[in-house]
């Protein structure tokens, strides 16, 4: 009986899908043609036919679908046997019978290489199809990634430019109200300066009224003190000389 892919693997039929995942590791590593045991030995060759045949085997075992398709062939072959043991004709006619079972291994064969090619043909295109998504993928990230930036960046200049909008309308507003305070301030001093001037006006006017006063009075005074005198001359010298 020929080895199945269950065999090449080591694992019974009824393996876990961790379990395949093991065993080919293991025959992998111990099969690999660049591992040091397997070069420059008389079996390099084998071990590079048998590390394919177990990489065969893997890819048909690792998948659920590929797996089930090959149980059921393994299943039909089973069956078939069964059949062929049942209805084996007699000796003198096994050799046609054998012809026929050629022929049918052969058609099988080549229905499985077929079907093999068009599973490795779909999961290359699955692979290709998965790899561009995921290239589309990243290139929208990418290009989301770089709206983002491009955005924040507008976003932080915006806000630099309003917050320089902002000092400069404080430092215009600083100055305006600077201004006003020291026009304000000036506006009282030349008020103070003007009502110290007009007091001072004022006071000179006082000052020079009272003067004016002083000057009347002291020559009222002097005018008095002279006709007092005169009265008084007069007197002395006697009634006769009085002018009145």
């Amino acid at each position: 009986m020929s080895k199945t892919l269950y065999d090449l693997l080591e694992v019974s039929s009824t393996a876990s899908a961790e379990t395949i995942a093991a065993a080919h590791q293991r025959l992998a590593e111990k099969y690999h043609p660049h591992a040091p045991h397997n070069q420059g030995t008389a079996d390099d060759g084998d071990a590079l036919n048998r590390y394919k045949a177990i990489n065969d085997a893997f890819q048909v075992l690792s998948r659920p679908e590929s797996r089930q398709r090959y149980d059921q062939q393994l299943a039909s072959k089973a069956n078939a046997a069964a059949t062929a043991a049942m209805l084996a004709p007699p000796p003198s006619r096994r050799l046609g019978w054998v012809a026929v079972l050629l022929i049918g291994a052969a058609l099988v064969g080549g229905w499985q290489y077929q079907s093999r090619q068009e599973a490795e043909k779909a999961r290359a295109l699955a692979e290709v199809e998965r790899q561009a998504k995921e290239r589309r993928a990243l290139e929208l990230a990418a290009e989301l990634e770089k709206t983002r930036l491009l955005q924040e960046a507008a976003e932080a200049r915006q806000q630099a430019q309003l917050q320089a909008q902002a000092e400069r309308d404080a430092q215009h507003s600083y100055e305006v109200a600077n201004a006003r305070a020291d026009a304000a301030l000036h506006s009282r001093e030349v008020a103070a300066a003007n009502a110290a001037r007009e007091n001072r006006r004022q006071q000179q006017q006082v000052l020079a009224l009272e003067q004016e006063r002083q000057r009347e009075a002291q020559q009222r005074l002097e005018r008095d003190k002279a006709t007092l005198r005169q009265m008084e001359y007069d007197n002395r010298r006697g009634p006769s000389y009085r002018s009145y």
